[in-house]
């Protein structure tokens, strides 16, 4: 479930993650691993919020990136427009199995 994108949500994605095994043992090999996914979703348990709004609260707003977020939504303008597409900049690129955690997805509108 987790390669084919079947999951909705971070919480269950991390569940579904902590059932498969070691892709090699630890020091054999490298691998991207998901510990940002994981990290995310500690910080969603312990916060009570959703990652991509306890990012926006407590780093991004108190920084002054206002045009930094997850996604079209979590960077809207004070005018409630979505930023035009030509001025996004994508830093990852998110696929169906990156598309929850905190392993960058991060899009930043480009000034």
């Amino acid at each position: 479930r987790v390669d084919a994108g079947e999951i909705a949500d971070l919480g269950t994605w991390v569940e579904e993650l902590a059932k498969l095994p070691l892709q090699s043992h630890p020091g054999l090999d490298y691998a991207y691993g998901y510990g940002y996914d994981v990290l995310g979703r500690l910080i969603e348990v312990k916060s009570g919020l959703g990652l991509s709004a306890y990012l926006r609260k407590h780093i991004f707003e108190p920084l002054g990136m206002n045009d930094t977020g997850f996604d079209l939504e979590s960077i809207r303008r004070e005018d409630s427009e979505p930023p035009p597409a030509k001025r996004l900049a994508t830093l990852y690129r998110c696929t169906k199995s990156s598309r929850f955690g905190g392993d960058g997805r991060l899009r930043r509108l480009v000034r």
